[in-house]
């Protein structure tokens, strides 16, 4: 499963070398583990996060939020449409309008699909 996670962020354009990239690939396995996490962002996810990496849910958001802009801005409309489910139009300005638990729950979603978990 790890290997899936990292082709898809591969895929959507999130830098390996950001701190963001690891919270994500985090978030993504602990939400296909647990499948109750992606309704519990703040108390769930990202505190579960923050305990793992020594260091506060606030800066966890924050370091997924920077990672998903990031791959909005950088990946083609249709990968996005592949695993996002925005449209051409959407991803021209989705930079600030996906939020990180629908992205986090598409590409799980993503991830369900392709491996009938």
């Amino acid at each position: 499963m790890d290997k899936k996670v990292t082709r898809i962020l591969r895929d959507l354009s999130v830098p390996a070398n950001i701190i963001g990239y690891e919270y994500l690939k985090t978030a993504i396995l602990l939400c296909l583990e647990n499948k109750s996490l992606i309704h519990q962002v703040t108390k769930g996810i990202y505190s579960n996060i923050a305990q793992l990496y020594d260091t506060t849910p606030s800066k966890v958001e924050c370091a997924i939020r920077y990672a998903v802009k990031i791959s909005l801005s950088n990946t083609k409309p249709e990968t996005l449409k592949q695993y996002i489910g925005l449209n051409e139009n959407a991803s021209q300005k989705s930079s600030s309008m996906v939020a990180n638990s629908k992205y986090i729950a598409a590409i799980v979603e993503a991830i369900k699909l392709e491996t009938d978990v």
